[in-house]
């Protein structure tokens, strides 16, 4: 029963970050209108606060997905009688990769727009994978006989 606890909760934890993911991707999905760039434009903060806000509700995004994750974990810790430290691990790997990889996409997103930013997304995880795939398939991977 202490393993399926450990799997279901790391599997809630990584799908949370996937829907959190998701919608932290989407906020520029909104902005591809033409009265909406130009009400931007002519504010007097500009397009730079306009970015720097989103950029700002991805980072409060993120520390709020992770506190109600750590706290969902602690409490079904206490309720089940048992201590995981795999999920809080999984938690602080997850965080500073979704905020990367949010720093990379996001000024492809606002300077190519959202269509042309997802095609470039798609090419470089593409490239990625390709690259992991040719690694595994001919590369050395003594390093994992240990493990």
């Amino acid at each position: 029963m202490d393993e399926v606890f450990l799997i279901l909760n790391l599997i809630i934890i990584t799908c949370i970050f996937l829907v959190v993911g998701m919608m932290q991707q989407g906020i520029f999905e909104c902005d591809e209108r033409r009265k909406w760039q130009f009400y931007i434009a002519s504010t007097p903060d500009g397009i730079k606060n306009q970015v720097m806000a989103k950029y700002i509700f991805t980072l409060l995004s993120s520390v709020l997905t992770v506190t109600y994750c750590s706290f969902i974990h602690t409490l079904a810790c206490a309720v089940m009688g048992t201590e995981y430290s795999l999920p809080n691990i999984l938690l602080i790997l997850m965080v500073p990769t979704q905020l990367t990889l949010r720093s990379i996409e996001f000024p492809f997103l606002v300077r190519f727009g959202s269509k042309y930013g997802n095609t470039f997304r798609a090419v470089i995880i593409m490239l990625i994978s390709f690259a992991a795939i040719v690694y595994g398939l001919f590369g050395d991977l003594s390093i994992f006989g240990s493990l």
